[in-house]
């Protein structure tokens, strides 16, 4: 018997047809989607069961994934419907960790339903309503974010405040998420607006958007905020883009605002990076002034002194400024006697002072023993002076390097070699990342420093 091949093909064929129209005519009609997910969202509302929002989910997700096969007013409808669900997972605490991404596309399909040109007055108010929950949760997550100092995604998340009042505002203004007053810490009335404003231009700061940072000052400003913090923010939003620019708002901030102690730190921390010695000085002692128990302000100042000292003309203006430095390096001791960077600072001072002293000596004749005498006793003397606080820095922190290759020239200057060698052994196991955990036990007193 010969079979008939084209038959059976057409047959196959046939089938194949028969069984793609059936399932087709099985599949979920997107608007009855909708709809189900609504009904399980109400019910969820009702049980706060986590498996009916779990399945509206499914269903919403399905329906608009098929958004055009639903038909014009019914598709805003089904925007609303997935708005309203994903803003139950990202709350609901069973769901919200989930479910990472629930906030932003409740924002967005909220945002479509709202838009909808065929949207009715009551979707686009419900959108709007929603919107404003959706800005609520991330203005919380924004502050927990600055909590974790995740400052790029605290901006993100206040500045999506800002997009759903620009957004809603049109609609219904009621949904404002930033409208009214609010008491700050003092129980004084602020304008949630401009605060929001204000904590969202300082976020992206932090985050390093200067340039969202600045257009945000600089609303605040054409708006008649002219507060010592906007200033500031203004200043360090163009610092690093436009100087002019952000020197002459410091300028501005420091004539309106003299007192103000953060304009006087920019001005500081700006006359710092650019090597302006003698404003630097004045304003470190304005602020020391303002802020007796800030240790850093006397260590930049003694800092400031000793920086000096390489350049200065005269024997006579070399210790004036060396003088001015102890003098600032020991009042940051006496507010922190542990402070590591002034401790070490201060050995640092007068074992340079040692350095030049042997320097000196060096450069005489032969004939001139009686400057030779001379400048070992000074040099001896500043090393002396040197030695406790670089030992104190070790034991502070005994695996700094600074130190650790302070005390090994120290030692090589005194002629103490074999603690000499106990210090290269220590900078060999630092290059070979090793720990040290503890400062060298062996070490002379002073008095005995220059005795074998």
């Amino acid at each position: 018997m010969i079979m008939n091949i084209k038959k059976i093909a057409l047959s196959f064929t046939i089938a194949l047809l028969t069984f793609s129209v059936t399932t087709t005519f099985a599949q979920e009609d997107p608007g009855k989607a909708s709809r189900k997910a609504n009904s399980l969202y109400v019910g969820f509302n009702t049980s706060k069961s986590v498996e009916k929002l779990e399945e509206a989910k499914g269903k919403i997700d399905f329906a608009v994934s098929k958004i055009d096969e639903i038909s014009g007013k019914k598709q805003a409808t089904a925007w609303l419907n997935k708005g309203n669900i994903y803003i139950a997972l990202a709350k609901n605490d069973a769901t919200k960790t989930k479910y990472e991404t629930a906030l932003e596309e409740a924002f967005e399909a909220n945002k479509k339903a709202m838009n909808h040109e065929l949207a009715k007055k009551f979707v686009k108010t419900s959108a709007a309503k929603n919107l404003q929950s959706v800005a609520f949760e991330f203005w919380n997550r924004g502050a927990a974010n600055y909590e974790l100092k995740d400052y790029a995604a605290a901006y993100e998340d206040y500045n999506k405040v800002l997009v759903v009042r620009d957004l809603v505002l049109p609609i219904d203004k009621s949904a404002d998420p930033l409208g009214g007053v609010e008491l700050d810490k003092e129980g004084k009335q602020i304008d949630k607006y401009a605060s929001h404003v204000e904590a969202t231009a300082f976020l992206a700061t932090l985050a390093g958007k200067n340039d969202e940072a600045a257009k945000m000052f600089e609303m605040m400003l054409t708006n008649g905020k002219k507060t010592s913090a906007v200033y500031n923010g203004l200043y360090k939003s163009y610092i690093e883009s436009n100087e002019e620019k952000a020197l002459k708002y410091l300028k501005e901030g420091r004539a309106a605002f003299p007192e103000d102690q953060e304009l006087l730190y920019s001005e500081i921390n700006y006359f710092l990076k650019a090597g302006k010695t003698a404003e630097l000085e004045e304003n470190l002692k304005m602020a020391i002034e303002k802020d007796p128990e800030n240790k850093s302000l006397y260590s930049v100042l003694g800092n400031t002194y000793d920086n000096l000292i390489k350049d200065a003309k005269t024997d006579e203006e070399r210790e004036a400024l060396k003088t001015k430095a102890e003098t600032y390096y020991q009042g940051a001791l006496k507010i922190d006697p542990e402070y590591t960077d002034v401790v070490y600072s201060l050995g640092a001072l007068y074992y340079n002072e040692a350095v030049r002293y042997a320097k000196l000596r060096s450069e005489l004749k032969l004939n001139q023993k009686k400057e030779y005498e001379a400048y070992t006793k000074e040099y001896k003397g500043y090393v002396s002076k040197a030695h406790p606080y670089f030992v104190k820095s070790e034991k502070i922190n005994p695996a700094d390097r600074s130190t650790i290759i302070a005390l090994k020239e120290l030692y090589a200057q005194a002629d103490r070699l074999d603690i000499t060698k106990e210090y290269k052994g220590r900078l060999a196991k630092l290059d070979a990342k090793e720990t040290i955990d503890a400062p060298f036990a062996g070490h002379p007193t002073t008095e005995e420093l220059f005795k074998k």
